[in-house]
């Protein structure tokens, strides 16, 4: 009996894509995902991170969208010091339901650029 219990909470790692049993294909990890990447990619049972760096094109209750060279993508984050043309550098999951996506994310920073006189920073 205490054998099958082990063979099911090993079935149910597995089918989670997690755990100390789950493939290296589970995961899945973007650099500098587009919006068309995170809109074409299969979940499969998989987990899928990625990161997103873009300019910050709307903001309403629910998301943060944000352009990523080719077109907008949502973001869900809690970031109340956000406007509208901040560059976002946003890392999180990707989740989906009924046709629709998201990058729930996890950690984020808005980028700032510094123009340095000549000669300096070499």
């Amino acid at each position: 009996m205490l054998g099958l219990g082990g063979l099911g909470v090993a079935l149910g790692l597995l089918s989670r894509g997690s755990g100390p049993l789950a493939t290296p294909e589970s995961r899945v990890v973007l650099e500098d995902a587009t919006a068309t990447t995170l809109d074409t990619m299969a979940f499969r049972g998989r987990t899928i991170e990625a990161s997103v760096r873009g300019i910050v094109v709307q903001i309403d209750a629910q998301s943060v969208w944000v352009t990523t060279g080719d077109d907008a993508f949502p973001l869900r984050l809690d970031a109340p010091d956000l406007e509208v043309e901040d560059h976002l550098l946003a890392v999180g999951r990707l989740r989906g339901r009924g046709g629709r996506r998201w990058l729930e994310v996890r950690s984020w920073s808005v980028l700032e650029a510094e123009v340095l006189p000549p000669g300096a920073g070499r």
